[in-house]
Protein backbone atom coordinates (compact mmCIF):
# COMPACT_ATOMS: atom_id res chain seq x y z
CA UNK A 1 0.00 0.00 0.00
CA UNK A 2 1.64 3.52 -0.92
CA UNK A 3 -0.62 5.52 0.56
CA UNK A 4 -2.49 6.08 4.21
CA UNK A 5 -5.21 9.14 4.81
CA UNK A 6 -6.05 9.16 8.27
CA UNK A 7 -8.87 11.45 9.50
CA UNK A 8 -9.35 12.62 12.78
CA UNK A 9 -12.96 13.60 14.17
CA UNK A 10 -14.99 14.02 17.09
CA UNK A 11 -18.62 14.72 17.16
CA UNK A 12 -18.40 16.55 13.34
CA UNK A 13 -20.60 13.76 11.36
CA UNK A 14 -21.24 16.68 8.84
CA UNK A 15 -17.65 17.55 8.45
CA UNK A 16 -16.96 13.70 7.97
CA UNK A 17 -19.92 13.28 5.70
CA UNK A 18 -18.13 16.14 3.47
CA UNK A 19 -14.46 14.57 3.84
CA UNK A 20 -15.82 10.74 2.79
CA UNK A 21 -17.66 12.65 -0.11
CA UNK A 22 -14.84 14.21 -1.70
CA UNK A 23 -12.42 10.65 -1.23
CA UNK A 24 -15.60 8.78 -2.90
CA UNK A 25 -14.86 11.08 -6.08
CA UNK A 26 -11.38 10.14 -6.56
CA UNK A 27 -9.98 8.76 -9.68
CA UNK A 28 -7.97 6.14 -7.81
CA UNK A 29 -9.40 3.89 -4.67
CA UNK A 30 -5.48 1.93 -3.96
CA UNK A 31 -5.26 3.99 -1.03
CA UNK A 32 -6.08 3.17 2.55
CA UNK A 33 -8.33 5.76 5.25
CA UNK A 34 -8.12 5.18 9.02
CA UNK A 35 -10.79 6.87 11.03
CA UNK A 36 -10.05 7.73 14.28
CA UNK A 37 -12.70 9.07 16.45
CA UNK A 38 -12.62 10.75 19.75
CA UNK A 39 -15.68 8.90 20.95
CA UNK A 40 -18.24 10.57 18.66
CA UNK A 41 -22.13 10.51 20.55
CA UNK A 42 -23.68 12.05 16.98
CA UNK A 43 -23.74 9.20 14.95
CA UNK A 44 -20.52 9.03 13.43
CA UNK A 45 -19.46 5.34 14.89
CA UNK A 46 -23.02 4.11 13.69
CA UNK A 47 -21.82 6.04 9.87
CA UNK A 48 -18.95 4.37 10.49
CA UNK A 49 -19.92 0.77 10.96
CA UNK A 50 -22.15 0.44 8.03
CA UNK A 51 -19.59 2.22 5.61
CA UNK A 52 -18.40 0.30 2.53
CA UNK A 53 -16.53 2.23 0.38
CA UNK A 54 -14.12 1.46 -2.38
CA UNK A 55 -11.16 2.06 -0.77
CA UNK A 56 -9.86 -0.16 2.13
CA UNK A 57 -11.21 1.54 5.35
CA UNK A 58 -10.26 0.85 9.17
CA UNK A 59 -11.60 3.06 12.19
CA UNK A 60 -11.87 3.36 15.79
CA UNK A 61 -14.48 5.08 18.34
CA UNK A 62 -12.82 5.54 21.70
CA UNK A 63 -11.84 8.61 24.01
CA UNK A 64 -8.33 9.94 23.35
CA UNK A 65 -5.90 12.59 24.95
CA UNK A 66 -6.60 15.06 22.33
CA UNK A 67 -5.80 15.63 18.79
CA UNK A 68 -2.04 14.76 18.42
CA UNK A 69 -2.59 11.56 20.39
CA UNK A 70 -5.37 10.75 17.66
CA UNK A 71 -3.13 11.41 15.27
CA UNK A 72 -0.53 9.44 16.73
CA UNK A 73 -2.95 6.19 16.65
CA UNK A 74 -3.73 6.64 13.24
CA UNK A 75 0.06 6.88 12.33
CA UNK A 76 0.29 3.43 14.30
CA UNK A 77 -2.61 1.82 12.64
CA UNK A 78 -1.37 3.02 8.65
CA UNK A 79 -0.11 -0.02 6.74
CA UNK A 80 0.76 2.62 3.38
CA UNK A 81 4.85 4.41 2.80
CA UNK A 82 3.06 7.54 3.29
CA UNK A 83 0.45 9.30 5.23
CA UNK A 84 -1.78 12.35 4.67
CA UNK A 85 -3.75 13.67 7.30
CA UNK A 86 -7.35 14.98 5.89
CA UNK A 87 -8.99 15.46 9.07
CA UNK A 88 -13.08 15.99 9.13
CA UNK A 89 -14.05 19.35 7.53
CA UNK A 90 -11.20 19.11 5.45
CA UNK A 91 -11.69 17.64 2.02
CA UNK A 92 -9.84 16.97 -1.69
CA UNK A 93 -9.99 19.93 -4.16
CA UNK A 94 -11.01 18.06 -6.53
CA UNK A 95 -11.77 14.24 -7.96
CA UNK A 96 -7.97 13.90 -9.03
CA UNK A 97 -6.04 14.78 -5.17
CA UNK A 98 -5.39 11.11 -4.68
CA UNK A 99 -4.09 9.93 -7.77
CA UNK A 100 -2.08 13.81 -8.20
CA UNK A 101 -0.17 12.49 -4.61
CA UNK A 102 0.34 8.90 -5.89
CA UNK A 103 1.83 9.77 -9.53
CA UNK A 104 4.01 12.59 -7.72
CA UNK A 105 5.09 9.85 -5.05
CA UNK A 106 5.42 6.92 -7.99
CA UNK A 107 7.96 9.62 -9.84
CA UNK A 108 9.90 10.23 -6.79
CA UNK A 109 10.56 7.18 -4.99
CA UNK A 110 12.81 8.16 -1.92
CA UNK A 111 11.60 11.15 -0.63
CA UNK A 112 10.01 11.40 2.92
CA UNK A 113 8.35 14.67 2.17
CA UNK A 114 5.67 15.48 -0.36
CA UNK A 115 3.92 19.07 0.09
CA UNK A 116 1.15 20.64 -2.51
CA UNK A 117 -0.82 23.91 -1.82
CA UNK A 118 -4.22 24.23 0.10
CA UNK A 119 -7.05 26.40 -0.05
CA UNK A 120 -8.19 27.90 3.09
CA UNK A 121 -11.88 28.12 3.73
CA UNK A 122 -13.52 30.80 5.89
CA UNK A 123 -16.74 32.56 5.89
CA UNK A 124 -14.86 35.14 3.67
CA UNK A 125 -14.77 32.97 0.62
CA UNK A 126 -11.17 30.82 0.11
CA UNK A 127 -7.44 31.72 -0.23
CA UNK A 128 -4.37 29.57 -1.65
CA UNK A 129 -1.57 28.31 0.72
CA UNK A 130 1.52 26.83 0.09
CA UNK A 131 4.72 27.18 -2.37
CA UNK A 132 8.58 25.97 -2.29
CA UNK A 133 9.58 26.51 1.73
CA UNK A 134 13.22 25.66 3.35
CA UNK A 135 13.94 25.04 7.02
CA UNK A 136 14.49 28.58 7.55
CA UNK A 137 11.10 29.26 6.59
CA UNK A 138 9.54 27.38 9.84
CA UNK A 139 11.29 30.07 12.02
CA UNK A 140 7.95 31.90 11.81
CA UNK A 141 5.78 29.70 11.92
CA UNK A 142 3.90 26.72 9.63
CA UNK A 143 4.36 27.97 6.20
CA UNK A 144 2.62 25.14 4.51
CA UNK A 145 -0.86 23.55 5.73
CA UNK A 146 -0.42 20.40 7.46
CA UNK A 147 -3.48 18.73 5.16
CA UNK A 148 -1.24 19.68 2.40
CA UNK A 149 2.02 17.58 3.32
CA UNK A 150 2.20 13.90 2.72
CA UNK A 151 4.72 12.19 5.11
CA UNK A 152 7.11 9.20 4.99
CA UNK A 153 4.90 6.66 7.15
CA UNK A 154 8.47 5.45 9.23
CA UNK A 155 10.16 8.63 9.20
CA UNK A 156 6.84 10.16 11.18
CA UNK A 157 6.44 6.86 13.49
CA UNK A 158 10.46 7.31 14.79
CA UNK A 159 9.53 10.97 16.14
CA UNK A 160 5.36 10.71 16.45
CA UNK A 161 3.46 14.02 17.16
CA UNK A 162 4.39 15.35 20.86
CA UNK A 163 0.81 15.08 22.89
CA UNK A 164 2.03 17.76 25.61
CA UNK A 165 0.87 20.85 22.88
CA UNK A 166 -2.40 21.13 21.80
CA UNK A 167 -1.49 23.66 18.50
CA UNK A 168 1.78 22.95 17.56
CA UNK A 169 3.02 19.73 17.47
CA UNK A 170 2.72 18.97 13.76
CA UNK A 171 4.92 22.75 13.04
CA UNK A 172 7.09 20.95 15.43
CA UNK A 173 7.62 17.78 13.66
CA UNK A 174 7.89 19.13 9.92
CA UNK A 175 10.17 22.09 11.03
CA UNK A 176 12.29 19.37 12.74
CA UNK A 177 12.50 17.17 9.81
CA UNK A 178 13.19 19.59 7.37
CA UNK A 179 16.01 21.52 9.38
CA UNK A 180 17.55 17.88 9.57
CA UNK A 181 17.73 17.71 5.74
CA UNK A 182 14.84 15.29 5.16
CA UNK A 183 14.08 14.90 1.16
CA UNK A 184 11.21 16.88 0.35
CA UNK A 185 9.57 17.70 -2.48
CA UNK A 186 7.49 20.21 -3.81
CA UNK A 187 3.97 19.77 -5.80
CA UNK A 188 2.53 22.29 -7.41
CA UNK A 189 -1.26 22.10 -6.85
CA UNK A 190 -3.46 22.32 -4.62
CA UNK A 191 -4.54 18.97 -2.77
CA UNK A 192 -7.35 19.98 -0.18
CA UNK A 193 -9.12 22.47 1.31
CA UNK A 194 -8.45 23.15 4.85
CA UNK A 195 -12.45 24.84 6.83
CA UNK A 196 -9.93 27.57 9.16
CA UNK A 197 -12.46 26.94 11.80
CA UNK A 198 -10.03 24.71 13.50
CA UNK A 199 -8.42 25.18 16.80
CA UNK A 200 -5.09 26.14 15.02
CA UNK A 201 -7.06 29.43 13.71
CA UNK A 202 -6.55 30.39 17.65
CA UNK A 203 -3.61 32.75 16.46
CA UNK A 204 -2.82 34.16 20.17
CA UNK A 205 -2.70 30.65 21.73
CA UNK A 206 -0.71 29.09 18.61
CA UNK A 207 1.62 32.15 19.33
CA UNK A 208 2.08 31.31 23.23
CA UNK A 209 2.68 27.70 22.23
CA UNK A 210 5.18 28.11 19.78
CA UNK A 211 7.66 30.76 22.69
CA UNK A 212 7.04 28.62 25.37
CA UNK A 213 8.50 25.54 23.01
CA UNK A 214 11.53 27.61 21.34
CA UNK A 215 14.40 28.08 23.92
CA UNK A 216 16.90 30.26 21.07
CA UNK A 217 16.16 33.86 21.87
CA UNK A 218 16.52 35.14 17.71
CA UNK A 219 14.41 32.89 16.92
CA UNK A 220 11.68 33.68 19.93
CA UNK A 221 12.19 37.21 18.56
CA UNK A 222 11.39 36.47 15.09
CA UNK A 223 8.24 34.78 16.25
CA UNK A 224 7.36 38.00 17.90
CA UNK A 225 8.02 40.41 14.96
CA UNK A 226 7.27 38.40 12.56
CA UNK A 227 3.82 36.20 13.83
CA UNK A 228 3.31 38.64 16.48
CA UNK A 229 3.08 41.93 14.29
CA UNK A 230 0.94 39.65 11.67
CA UNK A 231 -1.96 38.87 14.75
CA UNK A 232 -1.74 42.47 15.89
CA UNK A 233 -2.42 44.03 12.82
CA UNK A 234 -5.54 41.28 12.61
CA UNK A 235 -6.86 42.55 16.45
CA UNK A 236 -6.18 46.04 15.56
CA UNK A 237 -8.26 45.85 12.55
CA UNK A 238 -10.98 43.69 14.21
CA UNK A 239 -10.83 46.75 17.27
CA UNK A 240 -11.51 49.30 14.37
CA UNK A 241 -14.16 47.50 13.09
CA UNK A 242 -12.98 47.29 9.19
CA UNK A 243 -11.28 43.84 9.34
CA UNK A 244 -14.67 41.93 7.56
CA UNK A 245 -13.72 45.02 4.84
CA UNK A 246 -10.56 44.33 4.57
CA UNK A 247 -11.66 40.45 4.28
CA UNK A 248 -13.71 40.57 1.64
CA UNK A 249 -11.46 42.91 -0.84
CA UNK A 250 -8.86 40.59 -0.35
CA UNK A 251 -10.80 37.48 -1.37
CA UNK A 252 -12.30 39.59 -4.21
CA UNK A 253 -8.59 40.01 -5.51
CA UNK A 254 -7.71 36.26 -4.80
CA UNK A 255 -10.84 35.44 -6.90
CA UNK A 256 -9.89 37.17 -9.46
CA UNK A 257 -6.46 36.08 -10.03
CA UNK A 258 -6.77 31.92 -8.78
CA UNK A 259 -8.94 29.10 -9.67
CA UNK A 260 -10.19 26.70 -7.30
CA UNK A 261 -8.30 23.69 -9.36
Amino acid sequence: MKLSIVTICLNDLKGLKRTLGSLEEQTRSDFEQWVIDGGSTDGTPELLAGYRPAWALGWISERDGGLYDAMNKGLARATGEYVWFLNSGDYCVDGTSVEKILAALEANPGIDILYGRVWYESEFGRRPVGGPVSARDFDAGMPVCHQGVIYRTDLLRRRPYPTDWRLISDWIVTRDLFREGARAQFLDTFLAVYDLGGASADHWSYLREQLRYEKHLPVRLKLLCLSGGRYSLIWLSKRLAFYRLVKTWQHRRIARNWTLA
